[in-house]
C-alpha cells in the first residue's frame, strides 16, 4: 500500500463515517448491549463533536478513518479507528498507528477494545501495545511510541 495520508474530514464525510461504524461495529455492540438506533446515532454525533475526526487516504481512496483526542500533551486516546472491510489486513492499521503518533507528537497512545472483538485485541497487540487495565466489557491498551516503531515491520529492499 502506498503512502497513507490523515486528511481532516468535514460533515460530507459524516455519512462514511457511520456507515463503517455500522459495518463494523454493529455485531459488537448487539453481542454486548443490543443495538439500540437512537442512542447509537446520538453518541456517533457525540463522538463527532469531540473528537479530531481523520479521514484515512490513499490516492483518490477513502481507506477508513480515525477519530481520535488528547488526553494530556503527550497522550493520544483512539476513540475509534476503523479499516473499511477490504482493505483490512493489508498493513494499513499499524501504518496508521505510527502517522497518528508522529502527526500528535504523542509519546503514548491509549484505546480500548470490545472484549468481544479478540480480532482488534490481537492486533493492537502485536502492533506494539500491551494490557494496561480491565473493565467489565472493555480491555484498556496502552502503546508507548518506541513500542509501536519496535513493532512495525520492517520493509525489505531488493
Amino acid at each position: 500500500m502506498k503512502h497513507i495520508r490523515l486528511a481532516q474530514a468535514g460533515s460530507d464525510d459524516k455519512s462514511y463515517f457511520w456507515r463503517l461504524y455500522q459495518q463494523a461495529m454493529r455485531g459488537h455492540v448487539e453481542s454486548q448491549w443490543g443495538w439500540d438506533e437512537t442512542w447509537q446515532r446520538e453518541d456517533f454525533a457525540k463522538r463527532w463533536q469531540d473528537n479530531d475526526n481523520l479521514l484515512l487516504v490513499s490516492g483518490r481512496l477513502n481507506l477508513g478513518y480515525a477519530q481520535v483526542s488528547r488526553g494530556s500533551d503527550a497522550v493520544l486516546y483512539i476513540t475509534m479507528l476503523i479499516i473499511a472491510p477490504q482493505w483490512r489486513n493489508k498493513g494499513i492499521g499499524r501504518q496508521v498507528l505510527v502517522s497518528l503518533q508522529r502527526a500528535y507528537q504523542a509519546e503514548e497512545i491509549t484505546l480500548r477494545v470490545f472484549r468481544c472483538n479478540q480480532q482488534a485485541l490481537q492486533f493492537y497487540l502485536n502492533a506494539g501495545f500491551s494490557l494496561s487495565a480491565e473493565e467489565p466489557d472493555f480491555y484498556l491498551l496502552r502503546g508507548r511510541a518506541e513500542e509501536l516503531q519496535a513493532a512495525q515491520p520492517k520493509v525489505r529492499r531488493a
